[in-house]
C-alpha cells in the first residue's frame, strides 16, 4: 500500500490560534483509498524550514499533502519552500494569472497587486484548480514522492482535494486495498484494566487494534486492510465478537452512538427514573439538563436525613419507582461520585473517585452517573 505524509502550513497552527482540522479531513479520506498515513507534522511560515521538511518527508513517503501557506502575502511561504526543496526558480504563470483574475471579475473586485505572486510556480509544477478562492494549489513531484500542495482554508481544501487531489491518488496509486476502521465505546472500565483485558488483540497486525481514552470512557479502535470492503467488515465483525465476550455490557455503543443513546435504550417501555443530583458543578448538571430523558432535581448539597430514607421519600413511598442518587463531594481534596438507587424495593449505594484534570470534571461526572444508571437497568433486565 501507498504511504502518505500530511504537513500543515502555519504559524497560527503553532501558536494555537486555529486548530488544524484540515489533517483529520484528509487522514479521514485517505482510510477510504487504503492509503497508509504514517505521519502529520505542522510547520510555521519559514520557506527553509518548510523546504527541509518537505525533503525529509519525500525521502520517507509516496505521497505528500500539504496545507496552508498559498496566500498573497509575505508571510505566505509554501512557493518559496517549494522553490527551495526543487532548486527550481519561481516562474510567472500569465495563464494561471488570468484565472485569478476571472476570480476577482465574479465577485466584481479589482485584485490586489501582490495577488500577482499566486501565479509564480517552479517550471515542474503544475497548478490545481481552486473554483472558491484565488490560490492555486500546486501538484509537483519531489524525488520520488507525488506532492500535492493545498490552500489551508477548509472549504477550498475540502472541494480540491475531492475533485482533483484524490482522483489523482487513486489514478497513480491502484491499491485494491480498503481500510475499513470501527470504533467500540466502552464505559465503567479504566484504560489500564482495559489493557490488560484486550492486550494480545492489541499486538494484531490485521486488524489493528488500539485504545483511546476520554473522561468516563474509553474507545476501542478497530482497523483491517482488506482487498474489499466486505472482506475488511468480516475482519472486524470477528475482533468484535470476541471483544463483547470479553468485556459484557462495558461495550456500550459503535461508531456514533453516544452513551446517553445507549442509556435510554436501556430503559423499560414507559419507564422514567428520576435522577436526583446532588453537589454537582454547574457544568456538569448543564449537560444532563439538555435531554429530557430524566426528571432531574438538583440539590446544592447533601439532605441530612439517611441518604436511603431521603430516596424512599422522594419516591413518595412507591416502591416501584427507580430513584437513582448521584452526589458529589470532595474528601481529601479528591472528587468522590457517590451512587445509589432506591428500585424494587431495594437500595444499593457505591462511589467512584476521580483523579484527572479539572477540566474533564464535568463530562467524568456525567458518564459515569449515566453508566451507573444504564448497567443497573441491563443486569436487573438479567435477572
Amino acid at each position: 500500500m501507498p504511504t502518505c505524509e500530511i504537513i500543515a502550513i502555519g504559524t497560527e497552527l503553532l501558536l494555537g490560534e486555529i486548530q488544524d482540522t484540515n489533517s483529520a479531513y484528509i487522514a479521514s479520506c485517505l482510510r477510504s483509498l487504503g492509503v497508509d498515513l504514517f505521519r502529520t507534522q505542522v510547520v510555521g511560515d519559514n520557506p527553509q524550514r518548510v523546504a527541509e521538511i518537505l525533503l525529509e518527508a519525500a525521502a520517507r513517503a509516496d505521497i505528500l499533502i500539504c496545507t496552508g501557506g498559498l496566500g498573497p502575502t509575505v508571510d505566505d511561504p509554501t512557493r518559496a519552500a517549494v522553490s527551495l526543496a526543487l532548486r527550481e526558480p519561481l516562474v510567472f504563470r500569465p495563464e494561471l494569472w488570468q484565472t485569478i483574475l476571472g476570480y476577482f471579475r465574479r465577485i466584481d473586485r479589482d485584485p490586489p497587486e501582490n495577488n500577482k505572486i499566486q501565479a509564480n510556480l517552479p517550471p515542474s509544477a503544475q497548478p490545481i484548480p481552486n473554483p472558491h478562492g484565488t490560490a492555486p494549489g500546486i501538484q509537483v513531484k519531489i524525488g520520488a514522492a507525488q506532492a500535492y500542495f493545498l490552500p489551508g482554508v477548509p472549504r477550498e481544501m475540502e472541494e480540491m482535494l475531492t475533485s482533483t487531489v484524490l482522483p489523482d491518488i487513486e489514478r497513480l496509486f491502484p491499491t485494491h486495498q480498503v481500510l475499513v476502521t470501527r470504533v467500540l465505546h466502552t464505559a465503567g472500565i479504566g484504560e489500564a484494566r482495559l489493557d490488560q483485558l484486550i492486550e494480545d488483540y492489541e499486538r494484531s497486525a490485521n486488524p489493528t487494534v488500539g485504545l483511546a481514552a476520554h473522561p468516563g470512557t474509553v474507545d476501542i479502535r478497530i482497523s483491517a486492510k482488506a482487498d474489499n470492503p466486505a472482506e475488511a467488515i468480516s475482519m472486524i465483525a470477528k475482533i468484535d465478537t470476541e471483544l463483547r465476550f470479553i468485556l459484557g455490557i462495558s461495550i456500550y455503543g459503535v461508531d456514533d452512538e453516544t452513551l446517553l443513546d445507549a442509556f435510554l435504550a436501556s430503559l423499560p417501555e414507559g419507564e422514567k427514573p428520576t435522577l436526583v443530583c446532588v453537589g454537582w458543578p454547574e457544568a456538569a448538571a448543564g449537560l444532563i439538563k439538555q435531554t429530557h430523558a430524566l426528571l432531574l432535581e438538583t440539590l446544592p448539597t447533601a439532605p441530612n436525613e439517611p441518604l436511603e430514607d431521603f430516596l424512599r421519600a422522594t419516591a413518595k413511598l412507591d416502591t416501584h419507582q427507580t430513584i437513582f442518587y448521584s452526589g458529589v463531594s470532595h474528601p481529601a481534596n479528591v472528587i468522590q461520585l457517590d451512587f445509589g438507587v432506591l428500585s424494587g424495593g431495594m437500595y444499593n449505594f457505591h462511589n467512584r473517585k476521580y483523579g484527572g484534570p479539572t477540566g474533564y470534571t464535568a463530562q467524568w461526572i456525567l458518564n459515569t452517573t449515566l453508566n451507573f444508571m444504564r448497567e443497573h437497568l441491563l443486569k436487573n433486565e438479567d435477572e
